[in-house]
């Protein structure tokens, strides 16, 4: 007999909400143990992570759970960290998938783990979409209305009446999901607005808010506060099990408190868009390997597989889940992304501007200022911080370079940590420097925690 544990639900859809062991447990935990000498289990992870699996082999028992804590206390091991893959962390170079605690391992996105009599394999059980374009012209029109309809019924599926909140950013992406519920007849609407002090946020408040008035939806904000995010980091640290590498985690920690405590237990975000259907045309294609022949395709399809599953989504999906917040992300359901992959270039970007296919799904959803609207990066770090802002975290960073555990673990030298604090406080400023003092913070605050 197989004991199948799926973590894609019964859609087997690697965006679709509930997936957890027999559909028992929250996303916010769960742990499960398994005969090795039988055999007969099988571990399927979703192609981005969002549901992660750690685990650990032991003499006779498989231990599976969805933190690394679990995994540990029912394996009744000491708290240790692995320090080679903890230095490969700090510099950045952690490979996919990889655990930086001694023992136990973490299942690869797009992998399963299958135990037979004798033998537990591990092996790719979902292929990453490499975005070639497919043979043929597809008509625009055609192609749009394939789309909002592949969207309608992603965010059908992922709508529970007063459970569901929608993560409105004031842009394309999340205002495009929530204008499609509301046509679709689904309600009561909530749509949160994170305010996070950062350039621009008042217009794209006034976006967001007009967007929710046209969705006749209860629009609510959030305001982050810069200066309490060192505060909130230890507690962001826990509950990703990894390194942090920028404010923007605690941010969203914050940010997902206050929804919970309005009773809301799912969310539906735009994650997802701008890999999907080339969002950012001209950063995709730094992506690219040199000399590639189709840089935006390979750009796509190394974001996908490297960026979304190890950074975007970490960021916004583990500090939700935290606090018992299931993420929902209709843009990466499985048809949507194979939509997408396929796409011809005409429907992706007319070379500056992307996500043309979205936006002309939506033509009579959103105003145009809305829709036609270019991404422009804001990226929540240092570099933008106000002056009093930066001097908190500079004082979270200034006993880093005494700290010989953390140092010794992390393969680092005083003077090196000492020109990356320097490169913060004095200038000029540094993003490595940036990263590296964040991973560096993480490590000692899970140290202390072990």
């Amino acid at each position: 007999m197989v004991n199948e544990v799926s973590l894609q639900g019964p859609s087997q859809d690697p965006a679709a909400g509930d997936g957890v062991p027999h559909s028992t447990a929250s996303l916010s935990g769960w742990i499960d143990s398994f005969p090795l000498r039988d055999g007969g289990f099988a571990l399927g992870c979703d192609l981005l992570g969002i549901r992660r699996i750690f685990y650990l082999l032991g003499k006779d028992l498989l231990h599976a759970g969805s933190s690394a804590r679990m995994v540990r206390l029912a394996a009744e091991l000491p708290g240790r960290l692995d320090t080679l893959r903890v230095r490969r962390a700090v510099r950045g170079e952690l490979q996919p998938g990889s655990s930086i605690f001694e023992l136990i391992r973490k299942l690869r996105p797009g992998f399963s783990l299958r135990s037979d009599p004798g033998s537990v394999t591990c092996s790719r059980a979902l292929k990453a979409p490499l975005f070639q374009p497919a043979s043929g012209p597809v008509d625009p029109q055609g192609g749009a209305r394939l789309l909002k309809s592949l969207l309608a019924e992603a965010v059908r599926a992922s709508f529970e009446p007063r459970k569901t909140a929608f993560l409105l950013s004031g842009g394309l992406d999340s205002g495009a999901l929530l204008m499609i519920a509301a046509e679709a007849g689904l309600g009561p609407l909530t749509a949160y607005t994170f305010h996070t002090g950062l350039p621009g946020d008042d217009a794209e408040l006034a976006r967001a808010e007009a967007t929710a008035a046209r969705a006749r939806a209860s629009w609510k904000t959030v305001r982050i506060i810069p200066e309490e995010l060192p505060a909130v980091f230890p507690a962001t640290v826990r509950a990703m099990e990894d390194l942090g590498w920028s404010p923007l985690p605690a941010a969203k920690f914050q940010a997902f408190h206050a929804i919970a405590a309005d009773g809301f237990n799912r969310v539906i975000s735009g994650l997802g868009a701008d890999e999907v259907f080339a969002g950012d045309p001209q950063s995709l294609r730094a992506w690219a390997p040199p000399g590639s022949a189709t840089p935006l395709s390979s750009g796509q399809a190394r974001v996908f597989r490297e960026v979304l599953p190890e950074l975007t989504v970490p960021a916004e999906v583990r500090p939700a889940q935290a606090h018992g917040l299931s993420v929902y992300a209709p843009y990466l359901h499985q048809r949507i992304v194979d939509f997408g992959s396929a796409l011809p270039m005409h429907l992706r970007t007319d070379g500056n501007l992307g996500k043309l296919v979205l936006r002309w799904a939506v033509s009579s959803l959103l105003p145009d200022e809305i829709r036609l609207l270019r991404k422009f990066p804001r990226p929540l770090s240092l570099s933008s911080a106000e002056e009093h802002v930066r001097a908190a975290w500079l004082d979270e960073f200034a006993s880093l370079p005494a700290n010989r555990d953390t140092l010794a673990l992390a393969g680092l030298d005083r003077a090196t940590i000492e020109g990356h604090v320097s490169a913060l406080r004095d200038g000029p400023y540094s993003a490595e420097s940036e990263r590296t003092l964040f991973r560096l913070h993480s490590l000692r605050l899970l140290s202390a925690s072990l």
